[in-house]
């Protein structure tokens, strides 16, 4: 498999002193405030007067020819550069341009780092490729890589928009699982649709660190008694931590909620078990705390893998070096840099 490399100068540049409006409110529209000449932030959904001390103001005020750059990354990045195109804004640009034209501007937001990350880890990407068991995962994974390589948004081009569908595909229902262990289990989605699909199962154990999100998950399962609440993070070690921030983005900090953190080998399971890990970085440092699990030919992992910029490998390695050989795959549930999991099944 062959990565692709756009040359900068293909790409759409702009003069840092060209009056913009921003679209979307990340951690981009910082970098674009400091050093570029934002004269307004697009927002249809706030009624402040201003955003971060500049003007919000409608989509339907900007004129056609005006110049708008989407800091939108995430989840919808393509969706949104093709909205803006469908309303005929002739002059938008998505962030990844400024970022090759300006790098030292960006150097410590995610893309720069995932760009750099994919450069350096050229060779390693191709042997991650060869891994994988089928051709979606291998056309998925070189449109991922090329973007993130490149930040050409048209690489997403062909992405859909399929958050609620994570972690189940064909190649997971055919194993008849028995059991999850469902690391950052967040409301219960997930459970849910593992029930939905194996209601036969034997156990779930649903861990979630944060307090509010046990109450959602409790609601959901309270009346299932094969589903085990357990309020932890997991890591490499046993241990406690502290948790900041809310919902999805909630992170081990100096400061917050106290909770214990377990590891994937303190749980016990029989019969065939599924791993689902979405733990928002930390999932190199559980997969280090599941050795007994990954010499377990019963096990099953589907790891989300773009938290941090050198995941795919990182995450690969561990694994790929289990002494039993599984079969990889890949799927890639959005428009954006996230949603990326890889599964050893």
């Amino acid at each position: 498999m062959k990565f692709t490399d756009t040359p900068i100068d293909k790409q759409p540049t702009i003069d840092k002193q060209t009056p913009i409006y921003v679209f979307g409110n990340t951690e981009y529209t910082d970098v674009l405030l400091k050093d570029f000449n934002v004269i307004g932030i697009i927002d249809d959904f706030s009624s402040e007067a201003l955003i971060k001390g500049v003007e919000r103001v409608s989509l339907s005020n900007i004129r056609p020819d005006a110049t708008i750059i989407s800091t939108v990354n995430n989840s919808r990045a393509f969706h949104a550069m093709q909205m803006l195109r469908d309303k005929s804004f002739k002059n938008c640009l998505f962030i990844g341009s400024l970022i090759n034209q300006y790098p030292s501007s960006f150097k410590h937001t995610y893309l720069y780092q995932a760009q750099h990350a994919m450069r350096q880890l050229d060779a390693q990407m191709q042997q991650v490729a060869a891994s994988f068991a089928d051709e979606t995962s291998h056309q998925q994974f070189s449109q991922i890589v090329n973007f993130r390589k490149t930040l050409n948004i048209n690489f997403l081009s062909e992405m859909k928009v399929k958050i609620d569908q994570q972690y189940f595909e064909p190649f997971v229902y055919e194993q008849a699982f028995d059991c999850l262990l469902d690391g950052g289990a967040y409301d219960g989605h997930d459970s849910q649709q593992f029930v939905d699909i194996f209601p036969n199962y034997q156990k779930i154990y649903l861990i979630e660190p944060q307090s509010e999100n046990l109450a959602l998950i409790h609601k959901r399962f309270q009346s299932e008694p094969r589903c085990e609440l357990v309020h932890a993070c997991l890591g490499s070690r046993a241990n406690t931590v502290r948790l900041s921030g809310e919902g999805t983005s909630a992170k081990i900090a100096e400061e917050g909620e106290l909770v214990a953190m377990r590891t994937i080998d303190s749980f016990k399971t029989s019969g065939k078990t599924l791993v689902k890990l979405d733990i928002e970085g930390a999932e190199v440092d559980c997969l280090k705390g599941a050795m007994n699990a990954l010499s377990d030919p019963s096990y099953s992992f589907a790891i989300s893998a773009y938290h941090l910029p050198n995941d795919f490998w990182d995450i690969y390695q561990i694994l790929n070096a289990a002494p039993i050989k599984r079969k990889f795959y890949f799927r890639h549930y959005s428009s954006g840099f996230a949603e990326s999991v890889i599964f050893a099944v």
